[in-house]
């Protein structure tokens, strides 16, 4: 007797045959698959599903952080969404998390939930997932086949611009996104910090729209892309006559157009002094003059700044003024750079490679040596770059699966010589050193991390001893 898998890592789809499996024998051949809980179905000798739920259901499963890992054919016609758009997101853009997140307590439950796409009220039934008696996500059944087919037929729908358009699946990102959804609630000054290609704008976008300014204006300028000499006559406006070029009747600038909404100024670091203590005034009474104006006026507006440098090294060194760093400080969100969280680097390669593959209408597939080379690359650049050497990769690409070897990364030679002589493997084990590593820090304790990854005390123990991870244990925490 055989039994046909057929399993996903993200993007790559396995198929293979078993003969008379034993259950530990197979939970070992596809432990390090099943980090996400990425089994998609289990074929007995007659060919029918044995696991997988019912087609005829619209079917979602979720991590443990509500990250959608899987999102069928039923589901689309639910939320007149597709799957590729929904791949990596997080529930929370289709249904109220605080209705759902019971699971994480071992609870089975069936509950009326509102659908936020189309206002509708629809029956859930969730239950969580296990793995290796771990709860490691969940899944949410939708209805039936007979009420589904009535609501709509997917299509292509953009979710609203907050925080639930996002990508991501890293504990790291989840809790960064928790205290900005918090911030957004809130009517003061954010300071969001974060390397070149973190999205930092894109968080300044959510918070906007989370917040009780989303029917307003959200106004955003790069401060360094702009010569000096432009960027006060962009944020305060001009007067007539202020200067050679200047239209007739004079122009409002960003703090005037934004007013009851929001502005966000990327690179603020790279402002002037003269500047820095104009934005000051506002940030203090909310004041502005335009340039050549004699008048002031009173804007309503919030500020959200954003920079890639060291400020407090810019105060050392007088370049940025103390008043305005104490000033924007209150409410800091620093996004980790994608080599720290290196779980989200395969949802993001999911939903641009399915958002590339229509653009550029191509049916590509990446192989492992790809997801590994993607993985194990320390991404400088962040999601920017990923996103540049995704695209062009599927441009360049001329056959129809790509290699490892095919992705033009600036240390893909490296890459290349490590795959070949240590084996994807390798890095698979950096990738759980990396994960366990972090899970530690935070929790210091073996029996929490094994709750949270969905593995053994035992064999996180076993984990800790192999990575050298000792003396990451909190005392008594073992």
């Amino acid at each position: 007797m055989f039994i046909l898998i057929q399993c996903t890592y993200h993007l790559v789809k396995f198929s293979f045959a078993l003969a008379f499996p034993r259950k530990k024998k197979l939970q070992y051949l596809l432990g390090n698959l099943l980090i996400n809980n990425d089994i998609l179905s289990i074929y007995p000798a007659n060919g029918e599903p044995a696991t997988s739920p019912s087609s005829h259901f619209a079917h979602i499963v979720i991590s443990n952080y509500g990250v959608i890992n899987d999102f069928n054919s039923s589901a689309e016609k639910v939320f007149s969404l597709l799957r590729h758009e929904m791949i990596g997101r997080n529930i929370s853009a289709l249904i109220d998390w605080e209705e759902v997140k019971d699971f994480r307590c071992g609870k089975v439950s069936t509950k009326e939930i509102e659908n936020k796409i189309t206002g509708e009220i629809i029956s859930c039934t969730i239950r969580p997932v296990l793995h290796n008696n771990k709860i490691t996500g969940a899944n949410i059944i939708l209805g039936t086949a007979k009420n589904t087919s009535l609501i709509h037929t997917p299509k292509s729908k953009k979710l609203s611009s907050d925080f639930d358009e996002l990508i991501y699946a890293s504990p790291i990102m989840a809790d960064c996104l928790a205290a900005a959804r918090k911030i957004a609630q809130s009517k003061y000054t954010v300071l969001i910090r974060g390397e070149t290609g973190t999205g930092k704008e894109l968080i300044a976008r959510s918070i906007h729209d989370s917040s009780e300014r989303r029917n307003n204006a959200f106004e955003a300028i790069n401060c360094a892309a702009i010569p000096e000499s432009l960027v006060e006559s962009e944020l305060f406006g001009y007067e007539y006559g202020a200067f050679s070029g200047a239209l007739k009747g004079g122009k409002m600038g960003l703090f005037e157009s934004a007013n009851h909404g929001t502005v966000f100024l990327d690179e603020f670091g790279e402002l002037s002094l003269s500047l820095q203590s104009k934005l000051l005034r506002v940030l203090q009474d909310g004041m502005i003059k335009r340039v050549g104006g004699l008048k002031t006026q009173h804007v309503n507006v919030r500020v959200i700044v954003a920079t890639n440098q060291n400020l407090e090294h810019l105060i050392e060194q007088k370049l940025f003024r103390e008043d305005l760093y104490y000033r924007v400080n209150i409410l800091p969100i620093v996004i980790p750079p994608l080599r720290d969280r290196k779980e989200d680097i395969l949802p993001l390669v999911s939903y641009f490679f399915q958002k590339y593959s229509q653009e550029l209408d191509k049916k590509l597939t990446l192989l492992p040596s790809a997801l590994a080379t993607l993985t194990a690359y320390s991404w400088p650049g962040n999601v920017r770059e990923l996103k540049n050497i995704l695209l062009r990769t599927m441009l360049l690409a001329e056959k129809q699966e790509i290699a490892g070897t095919d992705i033009p990364l600036p240390e893909n030679k490296h890459l290349e010589e490590h795959i070949h002589n240590g084996s994807i493997k390798a890095m698979i084990e950096k990738q759980e050193r990396d994960i366990i590593r972090k899970y530690l820090v935070s929790l210091g304790s073996a029996r929490k991390v094994a709750s949270q990854v969905g593995l053994s005390h035992t064999t996180v123990l076993n984990k800790i001893k192999q990575y050298h991870l000792e003396h990451l244990l909190s005392r008594n925490k073992k």
